[in-house]
């Protein structure tokens, strides 16, 4: 590959891995806004474990940007627009209890994982039974 080649796939490589982040991991978006095929990506990534590295430091990176907006959104809320009879009238902040749910979930799976626990020891024994319908009684 020529030496002006390199310097521009660099600079590809390098606003791929940014927008990878910036946008919470999606790889497509990443590969858009960077002008990156996402071929090359994953040929970067089988080929040169500097990239694969990278790669997987930018989307462990872009998920963090993703928990940051949950933790926003469960703990701020957001701003949602309030109709009556067809025209706006106010907005109301809105929260959500479901990614408060996971968020407590993950970061105190001790506290308030689900348990589910259950110790058995012997043998369960089934039978089936089956009930033949006399030809005279069938629809």
């Amino acid at each position: 590959m020529a030496r002006g080649n390199k310097l521009l796939t660099a600079k590809k490589i390098a606003s791929f891995l940014e927008a990878l982040v910036k946008h919470g991991g999606n790889i497509s978006v990443a590969c858009d806004e960077s002008g990156l095929a996402r071929g090359m990506v994953y040929q970067f990534e089988r080929e040169d474990e500097e990239f694969a590295a990278a790669f997987r430091e930018a989307q462990r990176y872009g998920l963090e940007v993703l928990e940051d907006e949950a933790r926003r959104r469960a703990y701020s809320g957001t701003l949602k627009p309030v109709f009556y009879q067809g025209a706006e009238c106010g907005k109301i902040n809105e929260y959500s209890d479901t990614l408060m749910i996971f968020l407590l979930k993950g970061g105190m799976p001790e506290k308030y994982a689900e348990r589910q626990k259950l110790d058995y020891n012997g043998s369960i024994n089934t039978a089936i039974e089956i009930y033949r319908i006399p030809d005279n009684e069938r629809c």
